[in-house]
């Protein structure tokens, strides 16, 4: 699943990703590349907002009202485990017992009291349209509690693994790689967008270098990514292996993929040995989601043909055909009620800092490197929103805008030195040509508005030029007091004069921010 983190792609600790579309690394098992998951972030997920409401939350909650709000909110917010213990327990009891079981169990799993999503499906990526757009309300991504992380023994010789990691494994002794299991909701898409569940696995690729950060698997800072895979030939599984090349015969596969994350850490790059490893810097500074998540889903089934085999070692797909439903969402545990009227009513103003991820692309027909029917590039910049509780206005930009240029990434998915070694791969971000402009109203804790393009800015404030097409912005305040704002945005339509990769028909992405 590939993505740009915090103005990096987020990896598995060498490869830049697959070319051609922002989102999910699609054909990762086929190809033999080193799939870019979400989870190779070092950055922190749902088990710290997890795990912190469900322990402050159940304890505090629970300590002061005793059994059954103990139990409700411990249940709710802090886990299963919390709820029933600190319900039962009751009094001070459920107040220790909900805060502690609470804040364990419900560790690795947000509680969503609010949460939206965009999602688009596009039909055939033949044809370059799209079918079908979520509404404006009630569509949702919900993850299930993920299982612990387990270390593969011998990951060069685990066949149980894709082929891409085994190979890593045996080129590189330094290489550990991790597995747990999970599943994902996607509901409320709208008419053309059908309600799907899927399970999946989620791979973590570190490599030691010197003065690296080791990866932790109880650490709280870790994304949720949950990817299920299959390619067919002949009615037969195949990989990049066993593949029968220019006979003809079509592949078909099926990629469900999505992912959830808080965003703190980045990946960095060891000087030493040129490998992307963990990193332990805070993008600009932050943001520090505790309270909220943004992410993104797809769901696609394509078939193609393999004309043969390109330099690194994967398949060369030609007449790709495929429909998708791709897509961003944010949720989190929303801002009490009690606390948005205290708002209002103070008048209160507020300013948030944090970052955006997205892609720009034009459907149509896909490149060789297959995600979702959706040909484009990989966005990412820094967000600024401004909240004026007393007048419900809540306006914003999207400002610093990047894009990861799909060439240099083709280049680097063709080296075999990149792939392999972590060493030559080219920096492929660029100034994507525009920022965006956001205007939402308040309706409670949650907003709604339009989005625009603005022309290109290295700082927050710009308007949106004459002739943008009108977007959609969805929004939320998170935590006590809106401590946080996440939301997701999308623009159908080419931004006024832009021109190159980033001159897409559809943007879309999400983003998440911290009070000043």
């Amino acid at each position: 699943m590939t993505r740009i983190s915090m103005g990096y792609v987020a990896t598995t600790a060498v490869l830049l990703g697959s070319a051609g579309l922002a989102g999910c690394g699609g054909m990762g098992n086929l190809l033999g590349k080193d799939k870019a998951t979400a989870a190779a972030t070092a950055a922190t997920t749902t088990t710290t907002t997890g795990g912190t409401t469900g322990g402050t939350t159940g304890g505090t909650t629970g300590g002061t009202t005793g059994g059954t709000t103990g139990g409700t909110t411990g249940g709710t917010t802090g886990g299963t485990t919390g709820g029933t213990t600190g319900g039962t327990t009751g009094g001070t009891t459920g107040g220790t017992t909900g805060g502690t079981t609470g804040g364990t169990t419900g560790g690795t799993s947000t509680a969503v009291t609010q949460g939206n999503a965009f999602l688009i499906r596009i039909p055939d990526g033949t044809t370059g349209t799209i079918s079908a757009s979520s509404p404006n309300t009630g569509s949702s991504v919900k993850f299930a509690t993920p299982s612990a992380w387990v270390k593969v023994s011998n990951p060069a010789a685990d066949t149980t693994l894709p082929s891409d990691y085994r190979q890593q494994a045996a080129a590189d002794p330094t290489v550990s790689i991790w597995k747990r299991t999970g599943s994902v909701t996607q509901t409320g898409g709208g008419t053309g967008i059908s309600d799907a569940q899927f399970s999946g696995t989620d791979y973590i690729v570190n490599r030691a270098c010197s003065g690296c950060t080791a990866f932790d698997p109880n650490s709280s800072k870790l994304p949720i990514s949950v990817e299920s895979f299959s390619a067919t030939q002949n009615g037969q599984p195949v990989d990049k292996n066993t593949i029968q090349l220019g006979n003809g015969v079509r592949v078909f596969m099926v990629e469900k993929s999505a992912w959830q994350d808080t965003w703190v850490l980045r990946n960095t790059v060891d000087p030493a040995s040129n490998k992307t490893v963990w990193g332990t810097t805070p993008w600009n500074g932050g943001p520090n989601l505790q309270n909220s998540y943004i992410g993104e889903y797809q769901d696609t089934a394509a078939n193609f043909l393999v004309t043969g085999i390109q330099a690194n070692g994967d398949p060369a797909l030609a007449d790709i055909k495929g429909a998708s439903t791709f897509g961003y969402h944010f949720g989190g545990s929303a801002t009490p009620a009690s606390d948005m009227s205290a708002l209002k009513a103070g008048k209160t103003t507020a300013s948030y800092a944090g970052y955006f991820t997205g892609f720009s692309g034009t459907p149509g027909p896909t490149g060789p490197n297959l995600d979702t029917p959706i040909p484009g590039v990989e966005l990412a910049g820094q967000t600024q929103i401004n909240a004026d509780f007393g007048s419900g206005n809540v306006t914003g930009n999207v400002y610093g805008m990047k894009y990861a240029d799909p060439t240099i990434q083709a280049a680097n998915n063709a080296s075999s030195t990149c792939n392999s070694s972590g060493t030559g791969c080219a920096n492929p971000f660029k100034d994507a040509p525009y920022g965006v402009k956001l205007n939402g109203t308040l309706n409670g804790s949650t907003y709604s508005g339009t989005a625009a393009y603005t022309a290109a800015t290295p700082s927050a404030g710009a308007a949106a030029v004459a002739g943008s097409p009108s977007g959609q912005v969805l929004g939320g305040f998170f935590g006590a007091n809106a401590a946080e704002t996440t939301g997701v945005v999308r623009i159908q339509g080419a931004a006024p004069g832009a021109t190159g990769p980033a001159a897409g028909t559809v943007l879309m992405g999400a983003y998440g921010a911290v009070k000043k």
